[in-house]
């Protein structure tokens, strides 16, 4: 890993441009981990970095984020583009050409399922919490000093991907940092309610359709929704009402594995799986859609299928997945 953080921050110093940039919907770690990285790379050279993605109501508040730039408003190259908390092949078609066309490719993750191979430096660590943990090893190597915004956007990150350091990859590494970095005296318990538990009117009403829908199988270990985009419409929803949507239908007594399909406007169906055992999601998600993928409780996968076809043939997978994962 030392290795390629001193090859990333050379591929810095010689480029005049750089891509930060995320998966198709960027949640809280990718959003933390590129304005992170962005002022790190600032303190370091004189580049310029532009930083793409369309972020939610969840992130307004957050120094810099009116940097993101919107997919259409890119540059036509990049010297070197950098995609954090994600792999390429989860961009939004107008990011994706223009990072495919950048002349150095660089990743930065922490997902079990992604290939390191497909760039020509990658930061690939899947034992980190977060990828704005790794984004904590640049800074500390590149010797950059820990600033109160940069302590803000790392910490928004872990307590996103740690779900508020409840989930099983919390650690007593990720307490210690996250111990760190309040010593930057921010306001974390603004930050905490604002990232985990905020949300919309719109968001409310959403949530109340998701569990007039829902259903269980296997004895109420498994409970799914599927969310059409005439429900999306009916109650004007945006992209962070589904946040941690998921979740909801996770934790429930008895439940083990969770389901959300969210139709696209585009036709695709966007899986969310959630595991409150052993039981790898990831695999699952692959099982599903071969790009899909994510850590073993909390992973995803981008359906090339309508709506029905995924209701009829997803909950087929879940079955199967609970009932392979306990017969071993």
């Amino acid at each position: 890993m030392k290795q390629n953080i001193k090859r990333l921050l050379e591929l810095c110093k010689v480029s005049k441009s750089i891509l930060l940039t995320g998966p198709i919907f960027p949640d809280g770690d990718s959003i933390g981990a590129c304005l992170a990285l962005k002022e790190i790379i600032e303190a370091k050279t004189t580049t310029q970095v532009d930083i793409a993605g369309k972020t939610t109501f969840h992130y307004r508040w957050m120094n810099g984020i009116d940097q993101f730039k919107p997919d259409t408003g890119l540059a036509t190259h990049y010297d070197c583009a950098i995609i954090l908390d994600g792999d390429r092949h989860r961009l939004p078609a107008e990011i994706a050409s223009v990072f495919n066309a950048a002349e150095h490719s660089v990743l930065i993750d922490h997902h079990i399922s992604t290939n390191p191979d497909e760039y020509d430096c990658a930061l690939l660590d899947a034992t980190s919490a977060s990828t704005c943990q790794i984004i904590y090893e640049i800074m500390t190597e590149w010797g950059v000093p820990l600033s109160k915004t940069l302590a803000e956007a790392l910490y928004t990150g872990i307590i996103f991907d740690t779900g508020g350091f409840r989930h099983s990859n919390t650690s007593p590494a990720i307490h210690r940092l996250a111990a760190e970095l309040l010593e930057q005296n921010f306001d974390h318990s603004f930050v905490s309610s604002m990232v985990l538990m905020q949300r919309q009117p719109t968001g409310l009403d959403l949530l109340e359709h998701c569990l007039s829908i829902r259903t269980f199988l296997c004895q109420g270990q498994i409970q799914y929704a599927f969310i059409s985009q005439e429900a999306w419409k009916r109650y004007s929803c945006t992209q962070g009402d589904i946040e941690g949507l998921v979740n909801t239908l996770l934790y429930v007594e008895g439940v083990k594995l969770a389901c959300l399909g969210i139709e696209l406007a585009d036709g695709r169906v966007k899986i969310s799986l959630r595991s409150r055992s052993s039981l790898n999601v990831a695999a699952l998600a692959q099982s599903i859609q071969s790009d899909g993928g994510g850590h073993v409780r909390a992973a995803g996968a981008m359906l090339r299928k309508t709506l029905a076809d995924a209701m009829e043939t997803v909950p087929t997978y879940l079955e199967k997945a609970l009932k392979d994962h306990q017969a071993t």
